[in-house]
């Protein structure tokens, strides 16, 4: 007694399947739009707690990566190895292959106008956080100074 509904086909002889895996093979022989570098480098930084998982949409294995620690190092070694060889795959099966962010432009293109509303924020955080800088190596001197005898 079968519980299954639908008939079921041989995989040579399914109908549908040539159609899957055709649509399946297109999506994944693209590059994934997301750079190597960025994930080498979050890689690197954030090391066993699986940064680059996660910039790759890979939650959940980010978070096993999280809270193992990297399976002990040896996990985060693999990832490491595999992305600077470029076989690491994003969350939809596409392997990071460029290095540069700037080789995929987002869909509609980017603007002068949107570059320039961009280039004046980052401007102004950087006077902010010089501005904070200050203040910080002022407090600094005055405590020593008031330490000092």
């Amino acid at each position: 007694m079968s519980l299954v509904t639908e008939p079921y086909y041989p995989a040579e002889q399914d109908p549908y399947r040539s159609e899957v895996v055709a649509r399946e093979a297109l999506s994944r022989s693209k590059p994934s739009e997301r750079s190597r570098s960025v994930a080498v480098a979050l890689g690197f930084i954030t090391g066993v707690f699986g940064g680059h998982r996660y910039y790759a949409g890979k939650i959940r294995t980010g978070l096993l990566m999280t809270f193992t620690f990297g399976g002990m190092g040896i996990w985060w070694l693999v990832d490491m190895i595999m992305l600077v060889t470029g076989e690491f795959r994003d969350v939809d099966g596409r392997r990071i292959t460029n290095w540069s962010p700037a080789d995929f432009a987002p869909p509609g293109g980017v603007t002068v106008e949107q570059l320039e509303a961009l280039r004046a924020e980052v401007d102004a955080m950087r006077h902010e956080l010089m501005d904070v800088h200050e203040r910080i190596d002022f407090q600094e001197r005055m405590l020593q100074r008031g330490r000092t005898p």
